[in-house]
């Protein structure tokens, strides 16, 4: 099945911009791969993140050396799931983000990859992860954004 179109991309990026600055310069950095890899963890094998979307089988966090971008690659047979994060992306929304696409992957299946689905998983685990006051942030800059978000 092919995956649908990513159509608003931009705006979900520009909302996270809005309610989170440019990662690029949060001075809050997870510092290490090791500060990265225990967030990761502890992020993973909270119990509700359990709940709601399972174990993954396997997790490997790489360093991001050689990349420009931050990503997460998630196997829906294996549920093996693999990270890669530059240092300007070790932040905990980008982060949240990364771990969102293999979380919204097991819950919804195929789907676009920034789409209302994503959206809604993204700002549920920024609720949890970051607070109240974080997720009322991103809920605002997507709405003037225009972001589509479904509920969690």
């Amino acid at each position: 099945m092919r995956r649908p179109r990513d159509s608003q991309r931009a705006r979900l990026y520009a909302a996270e911009r809005t309610a989170f600055g440019d990662p690029r310069a949060c001075p809050a950095r997870l510092a290490t791969l090791r500060e990265l890899c225990a967030y990761v963890d502890q992020t993973l094998g909270d119990a509700w993140f359990e709940a709601e979307f399972g174990r993954f089988a396997s997790v490997r966090v790489k360093d991001g050396r050689g990349t420009r971008h931050a990503y997460s690659a998630y196997d829906l047979r294996s549920r093996a799931l693999l990270l890669s994060f530059p240092r300007w992306a070790r932040t905990r929304p980008v982060v949240l983000h990364e771990l969102g696409h293999a979380a919204s992957a097991r819950r919804h299946g195929v789907i676009a990859a920034h789409g209302p689905e994503f959206a809604g998983v993204f700002l549920g685990l920024v609720r949890r992860f970051l607070g109240p006051d974080a997720a009322g942030r991103l809920a605002a800059a997507y709405r003037s954004h225009r972001v589509r978000f479904a509920p969690r």
